[in-house]
């Protein structure tokens, strides 16, 4: 990505990624051809007998510090000065954040390779240093996990690259990572630094101070094992999308209500960790009731008061045995692998269950909301960069009533009633918000429906339908589908391909897609023999009364719409 046509932006610099890598080589062999010059002269041996051998060890290191510092000092004075040239007025709040990532992910793996490439070589001392070098330069460079990544798992690839191990996920992904230095950074940073470094030391020292360097290194490689934080972020190969239970609920597992809610979470800043507390006065009516929450969510513990209660979790459903039917609720749980949360950045809407929700409003929250009193309280994140829906009562605690708790961490911006990702253009996310408005005026104009865009809306990164409750809208960045699946008409019950397929002959009509003849995808999906009387008797109808019949299927279907009703109608059509 050295292109000048590419340097849009700071945001580019993980992007260079090959640059990076064969620089590092290029570093590998400097390091090798130091040790060879040594050897070649006797260096070592001679250095030895002189006063001042620790100076010239000490010395060689700083020296390679100072060569590699330079260098990328020189590469990324020049690559941010362009850029600044020309996208300064939008780019320049990104330096800080280009320089920390740089020196963590360019310069330290310079200066590392240069040390190994000496001790590599130093150890062998032939031609066969080279194979030992071009697999050393693999193992620690991001190419490891873009080729290893279905073999080695990222909790190993993860530990061993000195660069950054989440390359492939930051660009277009995770996006809220890119360029973001996390904790466990700094970790592999350090034990890189001890093991290799340790390593020379062991090679040139006594011996004292090869067994001392011996015992850090030893330590340093322990240290994985029992860190709190890791430097990478595990690709759950899914991504977040409204909820549909896998089967019917039994009626009498809904009948309950929830009031009073207090949340305490705890963001884990490592991978996708975060947990909660969660309480809730419970009012049922049945002895079992039914909560709609993601499988990532692992519960784990439920009481009733003072009471554990046995609680059964599978298919984002959790079903609980009450022993009675009212008192507070309690339970924990957490997650190591949603989606919308990172070590920088959560995205937790009140419409998807991420938190115990009822599974009537988790279907539909738009028309199924709940109202409750909430009080939350979160630990782990800077209150300054927290975005809810509930109102400040207290440094890291909100509260106030609303349809589900909205919580966002992050670098977000809100600006007119809209929250967005701060890479994320205000002028860009005006037009999305402009262009589900018109999808809903033009629905509320065609349907004579008065459904109504919830007046905040939300742009995720992680989100790739859109939803909402009579309060706010989640929506991607680059989409605007689902708006009026959503706002207009009928929500599954559950799972059903039958139910999807439904309301698609719908949309298709509503849309006028299905009239392009040249899409065969149609004929495959409602059969041929429907299309071709379709295209009969539809096609050729005036658009008012198109518009009469689409109006009529929807009061009669709410979008639930079978091919048979279609070619019932029609045969009324125009009379």
């Amino acid at each position: 990505m050295l292109p000048r046509a590419n340097l849009t932006g700071l945001d580019v610099m993980p992007g260079m990624v090959y640059f990076i890598m064969v620089t590092s080589l290029l570093f590998f062999l400097y390091g090798a051809e130091e040790a060879r010059g040594e050897q070649r002269w006797y260096q070592l041996e001679l250095v030895r007998t002189l006063p001042g051998f620790t100076g010239n060890r000490l010395g060689k290191l700083l020296f390679w510090m100072l060569l590699t510092g330079i260098f990328y000092l020189i590469f990324f004075t020049a690559v941010v000065l362009y850029i600044l040239e020309v996208h300064g007025s939008e780019t320049i709040h990104e330096v800080p954040h280009a320089l920390l990532y740089t020196v963590l992910c360019w310069w330290a793996p310079f200066f590392l390779s240069a040390v190994l490439g000496y001790v590599l070589y130093s150890l062998t001392s032939s031609l066969y240093s080279y194979v030992l070098i071009a697999l050393a330069w693999f193992l620690i460079m991001p190419y490891n996990a873009m080729v290893l990544g279905d073999i080695v798992p990222k909790e190993v690839t993860g530990w061993l690259i000195v660069g950054d191990p989440n390359i492939e996920l930051v660009m277009g992904i995770y996006d809220m990572e890119s360029q973001r230095v996390n904790r466990g950074f700094f970790i592999q940073r350090a034990v890189a630094a001890v093991v290799i470094i340790g390593a020379y030391t062991g090679l040139t020292w006594t011996r004292p101070v090869r067994q001392f360097a011996l015992v850090c290194m030893a330590g340093a490689l322990i240290l994985p094992v029992f860190s709190p934080y890791v430097p990478y972020l595990t690709d759950e190969g899914w991504s977040v999308y409204s909820y549909a239970p896998a089967a019917p609920i039994d009626e009498k597992e809904l009948q309950y209500s929830v009031d009073h809610v207090y949340m305490k979470i705890t963001h884990g800043k490592s991978n996708h960790d975060l947990s909660y507390r969660y309480e809730a006065d419970l009012e049922a009516e049945n002895g079992t009731i039914s909560f709609a929450l993601w499988d990532d969510f692992e519960v784990k513990e439920v009481m009733l008061g003072d009471k554990r209660i046995a609680y059964t979790q599978q298919e984002d459903l959790l079903t609980l045995k009450l022993p009675s039917r009212e008192g507070r609720l309690k339970l924990t749980a957490a997650t190591q692998t949603y989606e919308s949360v990172g070590p920088h950045f959560a995205e937790l809407p009140s419409v998807l269950p991420w938190y115990p929700m009822h599974p009537a409003e988790a279907l539909d929250p738009y028309h199924s909301g709940r109202k409750e009193r909430y009080r939350i309280e979160v630990t782990g994140s800077e209150s300054s960069q927290i975005h809810t829906n509930l109102s400040p009562a207290g440094k890291g605690v909100w509260e106030g009533q609303a349809y589900g708790p909205t919580i966002f961490y992050g670098e977000y911006v809100e600006d007119g009633g809209l929250l967005r990702p701060a890479f994320v253009s205000q002028k860009a996310a005006v037009r999305t918000h402009n262009a589900h408005k018109l999808i809903v005026q033009e629905a509320r104009s065609r349907l004579a429906e008065t459904a109504e865009l919830p007046g905040r809306g939300v742009i995720m990164t992680t989100i790739n339908e859109f939803s909402a409750n009579p309060d706010e809208y989640f929506t991607s960045p680059d989409s605007i589908s689902l708006t009026l699946d959503v706002l207009f008409l009928a929500q599954p019950p559950y799972a059903s391909s039958d139910f999807h397929q439904r309301i698609m002959l719908f949309i298709d009509l509503y849309s006028g897609d299905i009239e392009n003849t040249q899409i065969s995808f149609y004929e495959d999906v409602y059969g041929q023999a429907f299309m071709e009387q379709l295209r009969e008797q539809y096609v050729p109808l005036p658009d008012e009364e198109k518009e009469r019949l689409i109006r009529k299927w929807y009061n009669e279907t709410q979008g639930l719409l079978t091919p048979e009703q279609v070619l019932e109608d029609l045969k009324h059509a125009g009379s």
